[in-house]
C-alpha cells in the first residue's frame, strides 16, 4: 500500500503511532497528489485495484482481532456470493502483496495473518456498506466457540501449555466473539462462550478478565438459556471468584448453582464438581464437618460415574 507516511515511517511505526495520533490518519502534505493527501485516500485507492473477491475478503477479514489462521479465514470469510472456501489461500496473496494484509510466523499457533489498525478500521467501514457486518461477525463468533469447545477439555492433561497458549494468541478474538454476543443480546452465546472460556481465564491469570465477561453473560442471561448452561457458567464464574479470595461472592454462586441444579438433568461430573464448589465457602469459614459430607458425595458421585 502506497501509504502517505511510508516515506518516513515503516507500517510498523505508523501502527505503533495511531493511537496517539489522528493526524497520521487526516494529515497529508500541501503538495501531495490528490490521492495521497489522507490516508483514506490512499485505502479507497488501493481497495479500488482489487478484484471484486479480493475486495469482498478484504471487509470480511476486518472481523478478526489480534490476527488469524487460514482456517480461520477460510471458515468465517468465505461462502455466499463471491468467495469460495478453496480461494482463500489465493487472495490472500493478492492482498499481502498490497501490503492489505500482514502474514507472520508465531510459534504457538503457526503462520498468522493480521491487518494494521487502520485497514482493519476501513476494512470494517466497508462490511458495514455491504450488509455484512452481523453475518460475518456471526461466523467469526461461531468459529471461536468451536474453537473454545474443542480445546477446554484438553486444558487440563499433558498438552496443556499448547492449549493455552493457543487460546491466548486467539484471546482477542474470543473477546471479539464475546462483544458480538452481548451487543447482539444472544444470551446463550455468551453464556456458552464465556462459561468455556473459564478454566483458560483461570488457569492463565485472567480471572478479573473472565469474571466480567462471565457477570456480564449472567446478567444478559433469559428464561429460554438451558440451565445446564447456565449451570456450566456459574460454575467458571465461581473458580474465578475464589481465585481472588471473594468468597463471599464465591459462596452466593455456588448457592445459586445448586438451586439451578436441582431444576435441571446435569452430568455426573459437574453434579460432583458443585460439590466442590460448595464445599469451599464451607472450609473457609470453617465448617469443617458440612465441607467434608459434601467433599465425599463429590467422591461417591464420581465412582458411581466410573471416573
Amino acid at each position: 500500500m502506497a501509504a502517505v507516511r511510508v516515506g518516513t515511517l515503516s507500517l510498523e511505526q505508523i501502527s505503533d503511532r495511531l493511537g496517539g495520533s489522528v493526524d497520521l490518519l487526516t494529515r497529508g502534505g500541501r503538495t501531495a497528489e490528490p490521492r495521497q493527501r489522507t490516508l483514506k485516500d490512499t485505502l479507497d485507492w488501493s481497495h479500488d485495484l482489487l478484484s471484486e473477491p479480493e475486495q469482498i475478503l478484504f471487509r470480511r477479514l476486518s472481523v478478526f482481532a489480534g490476527g488469524w489462521t487460514l482456517k480461520a479465514a477460510e471458515t468465517v470469510a468465505s461462502g455466499g456470493d463471491g468467495v469460495e472456501e478453496g480461494e482463500v489461500l489465493d487472495l490472500f496473496s493478492g492482498l499481502v502483496e498490497k501490503s492489505l494484509m500482514l502474514a507472520e510466523e508465531q510459534k504457538e499457533s503457526g503462520l498468522r495473518y493480521r491487518m494494521l489498525e487502520p485497514v482493519k478500521q476501513y476494512g470494517r467501514e466497508k462490511l458495514e456498506e455491504a450488509d455484512e457486518s452481523a453475518s460475518v461477525r456471526r461466523r467469526h463468533a461461531d468459529f471461536f466457540l468451536a474453537l473454545a469447545e474443542r480445546v477446554q477439555p484438553k486444558l487440563r492433561g499433558p498438552e496443556d501449555k499448547k492449549w493455552l497458549d493457543r487460546l491466548e494468541s486467539e484471546h482477542d478474538n474470543m473477546r471479539a466473539a464475546l462483544s458480538f454476543a452481548l451487543e447482539s443480546e444472544d444470551a446463550e452465546l455468551a453464556m456458552r462462550l464465556a462459561g468455556v472460556l473459564g478454566t483458560f481465564w483461570y488457569m492463565h491469570s485472567h480471572s478479573d478478565e473472565g469474571r466480567k465477561w462471565l457477570e456480564a453473560a449472567a446478567l444478559a442471561r433469559d428464561e429460554g438459556t438451558p440451565l445446564a448452561m447456565r449451570i456450566r457458567a456459574l460454575e467458571a464464574l465461581y473458580w474465578l471468584a475464589f481465585d481472588r479470595w471473594d468468597h463471599e461472592r464465591a459462596e452466593a454462586i455456588a448457592s445459586e448453582a445448586m438451586e439451578l441444579s436441582a431444576e435441571a438433568e446435569i452430568q455426573s461430573s459437574l453434579a460432583a464438581s458443585l460439590r466442590v464448589m460448595s464445599a469451599g465457602p464451607e472450609w473457609v469459614r470453617g465448617g469443617y464437618e458440612r465441607g467434608r459430607e459434601l467433599l465425599e458425595e463429590s467422591l461417591q458421585i464420581s465412582r458411581e460415574a466410573g471416573r
